[in-house]
């Protein structure tokens, strides 16, 4: 798509009145675009960087800059895609409703073959995207190396990653006892920027009862 075409999408999708259905197509093709501009950006810059390398230490002035700004246009997209996620995201329930299950299939090109199996979790956007990423576009392709790389899927998922990183805080530690990581060991940067391993806790069992032990950062002596 060309610059100009996008820029005429984005200005007709931000008229008064349009119905969901056709805000959500016009929102696919957007994204399908800002996400196929990102790929294609983010293989030219591997291929520049690798360019600026072989003339190193003479290019390395060029190559931070370069870096940088690519970094920002980077940051750029991400922030437009997170962008979209969220709406989509906090407006899964209006959609649902104006749409209905068949016309959110519809508009993600899901297959009819596969709506049963994407109906399983939930007849709902959510369902379709975060929690099946292989049905959006599984009319034209299902599993591989592309299932979760739909527009609408990658957005969403976007959003939440973003949510997540933001509210680690808040969040239960996923390594805890009961948890889904519990017994996977943790890596922490050292000043050096080696990594250092750091073994699961024990959960040690005695007269007094049970309690939980620590285990220390295997530092390299």
């Amino acid at each position: 798509m060309k610059s100009e075409h996008f820029d005429r999408l984005v200005d007709l999708s931000c008229r008064e009145g349009l119905p969901l259905r056709t805000y959500l197509v016009m929102m696919r093709r957007a994204l399908r675009h800002v996400i196929a501009e990102d790929d294609r950006e983010r293989q030219e810059q591997s291929r520049d960087i690798r360019a600026f390398k072989r003339n190193l230490p003479w290019s390395q002035s060029a190559l931070d800059k370069y870096t940088e700004a690519c970094r920002a246009l980077q940051q750029h997209n991400r922030k437009l895609i997170v962008m979209y996620g969220r709406y989509l995201r906090d407006s899964h329930l209006a959609l649902e409703q104006e749409i209905g299950w068949e016309g959110l299939c519809d508009v993600l090109c899901v297959n009819p073959v596969h709506r049963v199996e994407a109906a399983e979790p939930e007849k709902s956007l959510l369902g379709i995207t975060w929690i099946g990423g292989q049905f959006e576009d599984s009319a034209t392709h299902y599993g591989g190396n592309a299932t979760g790389k739909g527009p609408i899927t990658r957005a969403i998922g976007a959003a939440v990653t973003d949510w997540v990183i933001s509210n680690m805080d808040k969040l239960p530690d996923p390594f805890a006892p009961d948890s889904p990581f519990y017994g996977v060991p943790t890596y922490h940067q050292q000043p050096d920027g080696s990594m250092a391993r750091q073994s699961a806790p024990l959960v040690v069992h005695d007269a007094d009862g049970s309690r939980v032990v620590t285990r220390a950062i295997e530092v390299s002596k």
